[in-house]
């Protein structure tokens, strides 16, 4: 149900609470339609820009992250494949997303030392096949 035209401004903070109260009542429901933020927003006429100021609001934030842990738990729950549910889970649960960014850090960093070591030993080949092509022109 659309209140008439989009916001285009974010809401104030009594108005933030009130509709995160209501995000967190349609995050409880059982609909498996509403797994995604854009099903509460959308219809209220919320376009994406304001719901991305409304989620920075302090007042409405300890509601969407309450509402984030219910969609989580739906995500866990339902029939949906595999990838796209660790999508979901990665993008709304901080805590997994910080490990496997870190893991994948990690993970660079070693690829990164063991490319610039190989690339090192690599110039030290060549310059020592260099050198020891010099020395044999010398010695003729």
């Amino acid at each position: 149900m659309s209140l008439g035209r989009p916001r285009t401004n974010c809401p104030e903070d009594e108005e933030l609470i009130e509709l995160g109260k209501e995000l967190v009542e349609w995050s409880k429901n059982d609909n498996p339609e509403d797994l995604r933020w854009c099903n509460w927003h959308s219809p209220k006429g919320i376009l994406r820009k304001t719901w991305e100021q409304m989620i920075q609001k302090e007042a409405f934030r300890i509601y969407y992250e309450e509402a984030q842990h219910n969609l989580a738990r739906k995500w866990l729950r339902c029939d949906v494949h595999h990838s796209i549910a660790h999508r979901f889970l990665w993008m709304y649960c901080p805590d997994l997303k910080k490990d496997e960014v870190e893991k994948m850090e990690i993970e660079a960093n070693v690829k990164k030392t063991k490319d610039e070591s190989e690339a090192h030993n690599i110039a030290n080949a060549i310059n020592n096949l260099v050198d020891s092509k010099k020395e044999e022109k010398n010695e003729l």
